[in-house]
């Protein structure tokens, strides 16, 4: 048997620990959406830039409900 370090008994691969980013939304919890579309994944990744652009259309607005009518 071939030791990488012959001064060792024992060598052995070192598994990094995946990252775990915990949005700090109070809400989160009541968000269940944003664990369908997989956001809590994508944030492991990457929190974000300000050089990205979003834009939501929606044609789906009722002027007249009671949420929206006094504005």
């Amino acid at each position: 048997m071939r030791l990488l370090d012959p001064v060792a008994v024992l060598n052995e691969y070192d598994k990094a620990s995946k990252i775990a980013y915990t949005p700090n939304d109070p809400k989160w919890a009541d968000q269940w959406h944003m664990r369908a579309i997989k956001a809590d994944l994508a944030w492991d990744t990457s929190l974000g830039s300000n050089a990205a652009i979003v834009a939501v259309i929606d044609t789906g607005v009722q002027v007249g409900h009671p949420d929206l009518a006094a504005n």
